[in-house]
């Protein structure tokens, strides 16, 4: 009989400020409304990781691969997502500023995904990154 190992990560309303997760395989983990304010993901593993509600102002994606992550309803304000893998990631109503630093992140649809699938967005004009609406909210912390 064969064994795999499995990982579960599941974070769920946990604080993880300032936590340095570099460089980890965190695979498909979910991140649900953590507090991840400052949170280091250097060269992290995060394909298909989910941060839905997650608060990630000024954390840091530096090189990280987050092809098909979920971001719906995180706060990206002042988070770094230099040389980041964005692919397939769904970035909808997130929370963006002019300080969330996206240079040379790769977005877009992944090479590998079927052209002749099915799709939702047929008749939507497609936008850049930079194109997105900034939201102003205020925190009291």
């Amino acid at each position: 009989m064969d064994v795999k190992h499995i990982d579960w990560h599941i974070f769920d309303g946990c604080d993880l400020r300032e936590m340095d997760l570099s460089e980890r395989d965190l695979k498909g983990a979910y991140f649900i409304k953590v507090d991840a304010r400052g949170a280091f993901f250097l060269k992290a593993q995060l394909q298909e990781a989910n941060f839905e509600g997650a608060d990630l102002r000024n954390a840091y994606f530096v090189d990280a691969d987050l092809r098909r992550a979920r971001f719906e309803g995180a706060d990206l304000r002042g988070a770094v997502f230099t040389h980041a893998d964005l692919r397939g990631a769904s970035l909808q109503g997130s929370i963006t500023d002019e300080h969330t630093t996206w240079i040379d992140a790769q977005t877009g649809a992944l090479e590998d995904e079927d052209a002749s699938a099915e799709r939702t967005t047929e008749g939507i004009r497609r936008i850049d990154i930079i194109e997105l609406p900034v939201y102003e909210y205020e925190y009291e912390d």
